[in-house]
């Protein structure tokens, strides 16, 4: 997570208003070995605590750590993911 993206991203909470499918889903996280994704649409840079949906075992969404992620060799950021909206999403 570089500074110019930490800083353009909405806080915790700043879209709980917006529909599901107009959010914006800004960073990309994806694990090589199980295809499990994370889609990031908010974060809270003091606690490296993100909120956005995830695609694993079960699709949903709800908050997840950086902090854990990265600790996790096998996680990544799709560096070439563009922000768009959920409803956009593949």
């Amino acid at each position: 997570m570089n500074d110019e993206l930490q800083k353009n991203l909405p806080r915790l909470y700043d879209t709980e208003d917006t529909k599901i499918g107009d959010k914006i889903v800004y960073v990309r996280y994806y694990e090589i070995n199980s295809g499990w994704q994370w889609f990031l649409t908010e974060y809270d840079p003091n606690e490296r605590l993100c909120f956005g949906y995830v695609k694993g075992f079960c699709n949903e969404w709800g908050y997840f750590s950086l902090n854990e992620m990265e600790q996790i060799d096998t996680i990544f950021r799709d560096e070439i993911f563009k922000p768009k909206k959920f409803s956009q999403l593949e």
